[in-house]
């Protein structure tokens, strides 16, 4: 038997009367069998051959061809029929459950998008009861970027889980829809029991959180009360220090009032404003202290004239009591002088 032979028995199988319409009818390819053997021939006449495969019309006829080798497939030049074959030899290993060091010796997007279509990825609680996340896995899987293959391949063992548990079964038609459903239901079942775990953890956290910053807050006021009262005892200490008739009203105001805040400002306020009336008197006698040494200068300058210049410097420094007494006194002789009374 020859190509001829293969031409002859396509056309009588085909719609089409010539072979160059004839092999356009031929667009699905199937790798039935790899024999290792080699004693298998295909249809053709060419003994030996390892991969056998079957191709049948795109009329929807399902009339086979078989077995057909992958040489005599090229001969028909259809791009359709030759892309079949590959994908047949992808599905095969799949099938037969070939070990794959890189997914895309397997599959290829268009693969992946078919089987996806077909229902043939599950959901499991692994992927979030949501077949898309497998699907997107597989898809950087089989991208021609590098570090998306390398992203994927960091989660092998899912995408080895899927292949083998889900993908293998389906196209051997040998997948327990009826174990699997049971296994979903139960398997959501854990996953809302472990939900509402998780939700009660949550709030017993969140409830926790809650108390110890109430713990917190309180542990504060108490500190913050603490240092009010060492604030107001000190204020109040001061007071009870102060003994002149302003002082007398402000403690009795003081014993009136319950508020602690408010006996703090009220006793804050009156001590600040004695310090103020305090540095203003300091400021008044350096004014009278300045002033008494001028006028002494000026007194101590008469000696020459009159003994009363130094009878009045002793007498203030033996009995004046304050700088207003000074004055008081050096002024009296100092206008006596003026009026020629000396």
């Amino acid at each position: 038997m020859s190509h001829d032979y293969l031409k002859e028995t396509i056309i009588r199988l085909s719609s089409s009367d010539n072979w160059e319409q004839a092999r356009m009818e031929w667009t699905k390819a199937k790798l039935i069998k790899i024999d290792s053997s080699h004693r298998q021939s295909c249809l053709c006449g060419h003994k030996n051959i390892k991969k056998l495969f079957s191709i049948v019309r795109n009329d929807g006829s399902e009339i086979e061809l078989y077995p057909i080798g992958s040489s005599c497939i090229e001969k028909f030049e259809n791009e359709e029929l030759t892309k079949s074959l590959k994908k047949a030899e992808k599905i095969y290993k799949l099938k037969e459950g070939d070990s794959f060091q890189d997914l895309r010796d397997m599959m290829d997007i268009e693969l992946l998008d078919q089987f996806y279509e077909e229902g043939y990825f599950k959901e499991d609680k692994e992927n979030e009861f949501n077949t898309w996340n497998d699907y997107i896995l597989f898809k950087m899987a089989l991208s021609r970027s590098g570090k998306e293959r390398q992203l994927a391949y960091n989660k092998m063992d899912r995408i080895l889980y899927v292949v083998n548990d889900y993908l293998r079964p389906e196209l051997n038609g040998i997948f327990d829809i009826d174990e699997y459903k049971k296994n979903l239901k139960l398997w959501k079942k854990e996953e809302e029991e472990e939900k509402k775990r998780q939700e009660k953890l949550r709030r017993a956290a969140e409830e926790e959180r809650i108390q110890r910053q109430k713990e917190a807050r309180e542990k504060k006021l108490q500190e913050q009360k603490l240092q009010k009262q060492k604030k107001y005892d000190r204020l109040l200490a001061w007071l009870n220090q102060q003994m002149d008739p302003e002082s007398q009203e402000v403690k009795d105001s003081v014993k009136r009032s319950s508020d602690l805040d408010k006996k703090i400002d009220l006793i804050t306020y009156f001590k600040n404003l004695k310090e103020k009336q305090s540095r203003q008197e300091i400021e008044n006698d350096a004014d009278l202290l300045s002033e008494v040494m001028r006028l002494r200068r000026q007194v101590k300058s008469l000696y020459p004239r009159t003994p009363r210049a130094k009878k009045c410097i002793d007498y203030v420094d033996h009995y004046a009591k304050s700088n207003r007494e000074h004055l008081f006194y050096m002024k009296r002789l100092l206008k006596e002088v003026e009026e020629g009374r000396l």
